[in-house]
């Protein structure tokens, strides 16, 4: 997807931004919804005669929005660069159709990128999955592939890791699957045979008992984690399963290391790294951290220039998120935006969230070349790179400082 979820953590089960309007474009047919709504005065006689007519206005609008909403859903960003596929984003129904449509018009395809993606729809990623293997097509992640996005991953025929992330931030997730609260759905497990779908396209190799459990991992939130086994290596592991239910946000590497790897079970079938025709522009987004300032304390919300207490209540959202995690201030302080995400790119993603606001506000085209307040830091730990909220030599060291972004109109 072209921007990540800001504002708001991964533990939710569906990723939005921190305001739904911003996936809304100013073309979607939703915004017919907005419009009426808008024109109406239910205060106003003539609207609310009777409790009877505001219902029919209602009933009115939630039948528009039902027949919408399903144009509300975000799709995978489709990408050909020479003979890939580029996929990223959350999977949904009309991906297949969209994916089929692709392929027959660039028959050179013959590797699927899968980048960032949440998973979404359970039966498009079966299918897409299955199509993927009838055309003996290969199969890459970047970043995160998870859920429903997994079984696209598994149709390929050979299966691989891209270098376009670090290694830690390069892996594949499985679960089974779940209702709208996110709670195992076992009764939809087993119709969809997802079991037996694994074990068929890991070519025989997963291990049933160990698939039996990952199917049924308790919460939505929960994941078995697959990192490249040549490059990642914690304590000889390279297998992670969190079940959703531990407390606060605990670093997928501190979850119950698996010893079987990634291709030990079939789950990928080389560790040969793809490199991803866009890597180029991937990498810019991976912004170094800038150098210690010395100016304020992480938790010191107060030093936050000219923002206001709507602003500081999402500061502190974003102090309780997982990381890596950014948050930014415009120069004069009138916008700011922060990002939590799974890769390393929060800093940037906040950065320019920050510059999109801040001209918006100002109505002008976005500068190019700003400065933006920047709280990101990086911690190091056992050799890992993390980024932080601020900016930090060691632990207890935390301060704010600026980076400079060139952000130009698109």
């Amino acid at each position: 997807m072209k921007r990540f979820v800001e504002g708001e953590d991964r533990g939710q089960l569906m990723l939005f931004p921190e305001c739904l309007d911003d996936w809304v474009d100013q073309n979607n047919p939703a915004r017919v919804i907005a419009a009426f709504v808008d024109v109406l005065d239910l205060t106003e006689q003539r609207y609310c005669r009777s409790v009877s007519e505001y219902l029919w206005w209602m009933l009115i609008i939630a039948t528009f929005a039902c027949l919408l909403l399903p144009s509300l859903a975000r799709a995978m960003e489709i990408t050909v660069a020479g003979d890939q596929l580029i996929l990223s984003g959350p999977v949904v129904v009309r991906d297949y159709d969209e994916v089929v449509s692709t392929l027959a018009v660039k028959p050179q395809i013959k590797i699927v990128i899968l980048r960032n993606s949440p998973g979404g729809d359970a039966p498009t990623g079966y299918h897409l999955g299955e199509l993927f293997r009838r055309k003996s097509l290969q199969t890459a992640v970047s970043g995160y592939c998870y859920s429903s996005c997994s079984r696209l991953y598994l149709g390929g025929k050979e299966r691989y890791f891209t270098d376009d992330y670090p290694p830690e931030y390069t892996q594949i997730g499985f679960h089974g699957h779940y209702n709208r609260n996110g709670d195992l759905n076992a009764a939809y497990v087993a119709e969809l045979h997802l079991k037996d779908w694994i074990i068929r396209y890991s070519d025989g190799k997963a291990d049933p008992a160990l698939v039996e459990r990952w199917i049924n991992i308790p919460r939505a939130t929960g994941l078995i984690h697959f990192y490249n086994p040549a490059l990642v290596n914690i304590g000889g592991y390279s297998t992670f399963m969190c079940q959703g239910t531990e407390p606060g946000h605990p670093r997928i590497f501190d979850c119950k290391r698996i010893p079987k790897t990634a291709l030990d079970l079939g789950v990928a079938t080389s560790t040969t790294l793809v490199h991803s025709s866009d890597q180029q522009q991937i990498r810019q987004t991976i912004l170094p951290t800038p150098p210690t300032s010395g100016y304020a304390a992480i938790t010191d919300d107060t030093k936050l220039p000219g923002i206001g207490e709507a602003g500081r209540e999402q500061y502190r959202r974003f102090l309780a998120a997982p990381l890596p995690r950014a948050f930014a201030i415009a120069p004069s302080g009138s916008a700011w935006a922060w990002n939590s995400s799974l890769v390393p790119d929060a800093a940037w993603r906040a950065l320019i969230r920050c510059a999109e606001r801040a001209n918006s506000n100002a109505g002008s085209t976005p500068s190019t070349a700003s400065s933006y307040g920047l709280r990101a830091g990086k911690h190091a730990r056992s050799g890992e790179r993390q980024y932080r909220g601020i900016t930090s030599k060691h632990d207890g060291d935390h301060s704010a400082t600026s980076y400079k972004i060139t952000y130009f109109k698109t």
